[in-house]
């Protein structure tokens, strides 16, 4: 996948596989655990969060370093780094200055739900309907041992 693949209208966001369900269910929205330090929380609450193409891979990486700091079983807890695309929002959004400077990509937020019909997930080789998700290989991104992959195939490559 090249750059060429990403939609310069759409917007991504980075979650874990385990979320998928969730968000299939009640669309993309605010809350849950964020990955930035607990400094941040009154930053990050009532927000949904997102980027451009060019800053997937930071967001994975921050992902990354929050699942190896967070869970002991990776594979049992489900928490491997997915990507969701979706076109932006009806919804007013305002850029998130913070997340911007951090990745060196434009990254925005909105106080708004993500219907989940318009969301897509990178499943390893293509966008596919959120509705799909139980299908992606998500085990991909885990080694033998359990850790987490380094250029795990579900996190479009940006090269």
């Amino acid at each position: 996948m090249t750059n060429d693949d990403l939609d310069d209208e759409d917007l991504y966001h980075v979650t874990l596989y385990s979320n998928l369900a969730g968000i299939t269910d009640d669309g993309l929205r605010a809350g849950g655990q964020g990955i930035g330090s607990r400094a941040l929380d009154a930053h990050r609450r009532g927000k949904v969060f997102m980027t451009e193409a060019e800053g997937i891979s930071f967001w994975a990486e921050r992902m990354e370093n929050f699942v190896n700091d967070r869970y002991d079983d990776v594979r049992e807890a489900e928490a491997v780094p997915v990507v969701l695309r979706f076109a932006e929002p009806d919804a007013e959004l305002e850029e998130d200055a913070i997340g911007t400077q951090d990745a060196g990509a434009g990254a925005f937020y909105c106080r708004c739900i993500i219907d989940p019909d318009e969301i897509t997930v990178w499943d390893g080789k293509e966008w596919t309907s959120i509705e799909d998700w139980e299908s992606i290989p998500w085990d991909a991104g885990i080694d033998e041992e359990g850790y987490l992959v380094w250029d795990s195939p579900l996190i479009p490559d940006m090269d």
